[in-house]
């Protein structure tokens, strides 16, 4: 019979309560062996590893090794310990606040087999401390008691555990493991590690989550498991100062963004407040220059629907565009794209097409070449290329990307709206002159123009081009082209296609509208800016074939023009045979531009100078003679340069 005063030494509650040995407990002096324990030694770490080190049971590796459930620490204030769970005498946990060998059965049997102070049916036990974890999304939990489709095997490898309620049912211990576990978090897996692991969050969602069940909406999800490139700037912390989680290799993984307890973001698990992309903007600040313009689509065309057929007045700026788990196509595109053909510039016409959201603002008539190479290498390229899947590419083709950045509005080009505010131009580059600077970007030779008497800016401000645009609004190059809605494609023609009167040619005859002729003379005619600078005495014969034939070495310097305007040997004589309108000194020319001067045949924007006389190119020694008399006469022509209307036969 049991007596308090003596306590059974030999076997069972002495093998854990060792300070009930009787000479411990009754004689109260120390073993012949061992001193008197100094106070009780049960569910100490130690008590329990003098068991479990595989003398009697081996929990080495899953209790003692690898991160667990930790023991010696003061509960948190996220936590709430019931009463009936015993903490030790500093009110730190122990190996005894949840465990105990007197455990009574239960139901399910779960306090026996683990010695659990209460049943741990579905993971009961766990809610019990961690209460404000659970309770799904509604309290920004991720959910609990559902059901997978299927249980990934990794999961099982990894010691998950499920319900029982029902099929597949996911519950704390699904992710959670109390001892065992990768990581502090006591994850079953590894969240962090994605180089090496599977990821926890993947095995289940899969590397293209998709919030849609539809497989073509799960293709184009946010880059997972690899580091940031360029294009992102990711914080530190976040602005409530939580420190934003990274792989180990500074891979961007799911919980970069996404909080499976405690988010403030119910609805997805966002790490912080982003319903209206509040979070895409923090790592992309570049793009957020959109905001309240003509691509924000919330401002300019709130029921304008998404693949999700969500409206951009119930999204953010971003959503209308981008999908983070609902891509259709790359860059996350949730615009609707009904051209099965892709190419870089399909997803602007996703909006910019007849019968879409910005149908006002589609280019018309002539436009810039799209989807082409480009023919020489540029440095500096500062004007992206794109290849098939829309991707900055070297190697690619000119875009619409190409020229405007959709994520920005300024530069804002020099022009105002009716309204009197400035027009979002959305281009990658600007100058002082305007627009001009994304052209001659990569029309670097054409540049020579600026200052010269063909730059309208100068020469004649109030000009007007197609678009309504002065020279000071659009740029040097809009008084004579158009990146859009040109009047014609040679050219990309931004200027007058007048037909000029008859009596100002030398033959008497009029020209047809496909004569290249016709792009100077918008100018170049009475009436029009450049009416004085005409010539008075007639026209070398234009629009005509070399007489005698292409391949006369003696024109080898010169070009020759097709009637749509490129240069060939099969071509026809024009103004631009003779003359570079881009060039007001020819290569060998050595004086600058004078502003004052009508030019001399040596700057007239001719394409050889005295050094190299232009006439003899075609004409041999003849044009060397006639040089002299043409120099003569324009130089008495200064003098008095309306005398001559026409020349005279």
């Amino acid at each position: 019979m049991f007596k308090p005063d003596k306590m059974d030494t030999a076997k069972r509650c002495a093998i854990c309560h060792f300070e009930w040995v009787y000479p411990f407990f009754t004689e109260h002096r120390d073993g012949e062996l061992i001193p008197q324990p100094p106070g009780e030694l049960v569910a100490t770490p130690e008590m329990c590893f003098s068991c479990h080190d595989g003398s009697i049971a081996d929990s080495r590796k899953m209790v003692f090794h690898d991160p667990g459930h930790r023991t010696g620490i003061v509960p948190s204030g996220q936590v709430t310990i019931p009463k009936e769970f015993p903490l030790d005498e500093g009110g730190r946990l122990q190996c005894s606040t949840c465990h105990t060998p007197h455990a009574v059965a239960s139901g399910d049997g779960t306090s026996v087999a683990f010695f659990l102070r209460s049943s741990n049916n579905n993971s009961s036990f766990c809610k019990l401390c961690h209460s404000i974890t659970s309770g799904g999304k509604e309290k920004g939990n991720h959910p609990t008691d559902i059901s997978l489709e299927s249980i990934p095997s990794s999961l099982m490898e990894a010691g998950s555990r499920f319900g029982t309620d029902q099929p597949n049912q996911v519950i704390c211990e699904t992710c959670h493991i109390p001892h065992g576990g990768v990581n502090d978090q006591f994850l079953v897996l590894s969240i962090e590690d994605p180089a090496t692991r599977s990821v926890l969050c993947e095995v289940c969602h899969s590397k293209n989550p998709g919030r849609s069940k539809d497989p073509a909406l799960k293709r184009f999800s946010h880059p997972l498991d690899r580091a940031p490139g360029k294009a992102a700037q990711v914080p530190d912390q976040w602005p409530d100062g939580e420190k934003v989680f990274r792989g180990r290799g500074g891979e961007l993984v799911c919980r970069t963004c996404h909080k499976p307890h405690g988010a403030p973001s119910p609805e997805y698990l966002l790490i912080e407040h982003g319903e209206k992309d509040g979070q895409c903007r923090h790592c992309h600040p570049g793009q957020g220059a959109m905001v309240g313009s003509s691509h924000d689509l919330r401002k300019s065309a709130p029921e304008a629907l998404n693949i999700m057929n969500k409206t951009a007045r119930a999204l953010g700026p971003c959503g209308s565009c981008h999908s983070a788990h609902s891509g259709s196509a790359a860059f996350m595109w949730s615009r609707p794209l009904t051209d099965a053909k892709r190419t870089p510039s399909h997803y602007c016409t996703s909006c910019h097409a007849q019968g879409n959201c910005a149908e006002s603002a589609v280019p018309k008539d002539f436009s810039h070449p799209m989807d082409v190479n480009i023919t020489e290498n540029i440095a500096d390229l500062r004007l992206p290329l794109f290849d098939e899947g829309g991707r900055k590419n070297r190697a690619g083709v000119i875009s619409c990307g190409t020229c405007h950045d959709i994520h920005n509005p300024h530069p804002l080009s020099m022009s105002t709206t009716e309204s009197g505010t400035p027009r979002e131009g959305f281009l990658r580059l600007i100058s002082p002159e305007g627009t001009a600077g994304i052209c001659m970007h990569c029309h670097e030779p054409q540049a020579l123009v600026q200052g010269s008497k063909h730059d309208l800016t100068i020469m004649h401000p109030p000009f007007t081009n197609v678009l309504d645009q002065t020279p000071a609004e659009g740029g040097v190059c809009s008084a004579c082209h158009a990146a859009h809605n040109a009047v014609s494609k040679r050219y990309l023609w931004a200027g007058s296609l007048e037909q000029p009167a008859p009596e100002f040619w030398n033959d008497g005859r009029t020209i047809d509208t496909q004569d290249m002729v016709l792009f100077c003379r918008g100018c170049h005619a009475l009436g029009n800016p450049a009416g004085r600078p005409f010539p008075p005495f007639g026209f070398h014969p234009a629009g005509l074939a070399f007489p005698f034939g292409s391949t006369n070495p003696v024109c080898k310097d010169v070009p020759l023009f097709t009637a749509e305007g490129e240069v060939s040997p099969e071509g026809n004589i024009t103004c631009s045979t003779c003359h570079n309108p881009h060039q007001w000194n020819s290569p060998l020319a050595v004086n600058g531009t004078d502003l004052t001067n009508e030019g001399t045949i040596s700057d007239s924007f001719l394409r050889q100078g005295i050094g190299e006389v232009l006439c003899a190119a075609c004409h041999g020694e003849e044009g060397l003679i006639r040089y002299l008399y043409f120099h003569r006469l324009q130089r008495s022509m200064k003098e008095a340069p309306f005398l001559h209307l026409k020349r005279k036969r």
